[in-house]
C-alpha cells in the first residue's frame, strides 16, 4: 500500500514508521448465514500487523504498517456458507 493507493476491502496499512501497525480494518459478517475463510498477509518495507478471527469466523480484525506496510487478504477475499440451527 503506498500513500496514494486506495487500499482494498479488508486491508490494513500506513506509511509511519518502522515496524508501524496504525492502520485498521475489520470484516464483520455478525447476524448473516456466512462466514470468512479467506487468509491475510502482512508485506511491505518493515512491515508489521497481523489479523485475528472470531471462534466461528464472523469477525476478522486486521491490524497493518510499517515504513509503507500492510496487511491484506491472501488472494481473494472469500466467505462460506455457515448453516445455523
Amino acid at each position: 500500500m503506498c500513500p496514494a493507493q486506495q487500499p482494498a476491502f479488508g486491508e490494513a496499512g500506513d506509511c509511519v514508521a518502522f515496524n508501524s501497525s496504525t492502520g485498521k480494518a475489520n470484516v464483520d459478517l455478525s447476524g448473516l448465514p456466512f462466514a470468512v475463510s479467506a487468509t491475510w498477509k502482512t508485506a511491505g518495507w518493515y512491515a508489521a500487523g497481523g489479523y485475528t478471527k472470531s471462534s466461528n469466523d464472523q469477525i476478522v480484525n486486521v491490524s497493518g504498517g510499517g515504513f509503507c506496510g500492510a496487511t491484506a487478504v491472501d488472494g481473494a477475499l472469500t466467505v462460506r456458507y455457515q448453516y445455523y440451527q
